[in-house]
């Protein structure tokens, strides 16, 4: 279900699901421009293959387009704000409504922390100032589909199972990290007897919860613990400790033929390798992290629900209990709809 941009409509209306599988167009706030706009938002869309990123499909004007010196600036609540050039990097063509429409489209990643925040984007010229404005969040998405006002006709139960796993995992993530508590994603979606975090024994299947480590490791490298990073793109952390007399160089770090930067931890005294970028779905599917030095090789097979597995069966922290179940929940979720 594809819908263009009303310019009639003054209130924000929230984007699409793409993920290889399901696109929605939808209305957005009335544009802050006078009579003759310089720019307006044709489509948002909202992607979830990792991190929760946000998509503004513009319309902007040759004048502006074609000059070279203009530049879109998106940010967010306490995330680094990004620098876009208005150039044909990011000239695309979309299909909306079944036609083919070329536009310009700017991307930005929130956090699973941010759901309700509100991103803004502003499109600037070469001497700073703003000629045009848009913002949305991933909140106001997610409440027009919980109520009806767009929706997946091949599933829409699944669609809204999706998104009230989504809303709840972010709520308690909040709560986890304590950030924007007097707005919370799943503030009012369930009362504490309805809510499958607070009414349901979470338990993992053990060919989901994967963990494989190497019997022999490069010299001077020890392997810690692995978890999850929960406050922003889902990620797996893996920590390791080096020994006296070696060098964190000696080593490298790879995932799928991609090199990996190592970054010191001063409150572990470790250093932590990451591998980004996991969806709700791959939750279950194992991440190989390969280490080399010159003389031996060493792995780690991972499964980010064995991180999953060991908290609830070990941790007696019961905001992160929460989190993680919230978060298996939005795996089995997202399972079953993208399935």
């Amino acid at each position: 279900m594809i819908r263009k941009l009303s310019r009639n409509i003054s209130v924000v209306l929230l984007a699409a699901v793409i993920f290889n599988a399901f696109s929605v167009y939808v209305l957005s706030a009335e544009p802050s421009y006078s009579d003759t706009p310089p720019a307006e938002t044709i489509a948002h869309s909202l992607v979830l293959n990792g991190n929760i990123g946000i998509k503004f499909y513009l319309n902007i004007d040759d004048s502006i387009a074609e000059n070279g010196d203009a530049y879109v600036l998106i940010s967010s609540q306490d995330r680094k704000t990004e620098k876009i050039p208005v150039n044909n990097d990011a000239k695309k063509t979309v299909t909306i409504n079944g036609e083919a429409v070329e536009c310009f489209v700017f991307q930005y990643e929130v956090a699973v922390t941010q759901i309700t925040s509100d991103v803004i984007l502003r499109l600037c010229l070469s001497d700073g100032s703003t000629v045009y404005t848009d913002s949305y969040s991933v909140y106001d998405y997610a409440l027009n589909i919980l109520n009806g006002s767009y929706s997946d006709p091949n599933k829409p139960d699944e669609l809204k199972e999706l998104v009230r796993a989504m809303l709840n995992f972010g709520g308690y993530a909040q709560q986890y990290f304590s950030y924007s508590l007097s707005e919370l994603a799943n503030e009012n979606l369930y009362d504490d007897a309805q809510d499958p975090v607070l009414n349901n024994e979470t338990v993992i299947d053990p060919s989901e919860a994967y963990f494989l480590k190497s019997p022999d490791f490069p010299a001077g490298l020890e392997y810690l613990s692995s978890a999850l990073k929960l406050d922003s793109d889902t990620g797996i952390c893996f920590y390791l400790r080096l020994s006296d007399g070696y060098t964190i160089s000696d080593y490298t770090f790879t995932y799928n033929s991609s090199t990996l930067m190592p970054i010191y931890d001063e409150k572990l005294d470790a250093y932590r390798v990451t591998i980004d970028g996991i969806s709700a779905p791959e939750l279950a599917q194992t991440r190989t992290l390969l280490i080399k030095d010159q003389n031996k090789s060493g792995y780690i097979v991972y499964s980010p629900l064995h991180y999953v597995d060991l908290v609830l069966s070990q941790s007696s922290d019961i905001s992160l209990r929460n989190t993680v179940t919230a978060l298996y929940i939005y795996y089995t979720a997202a399972s079953r709809y993208f399935s």
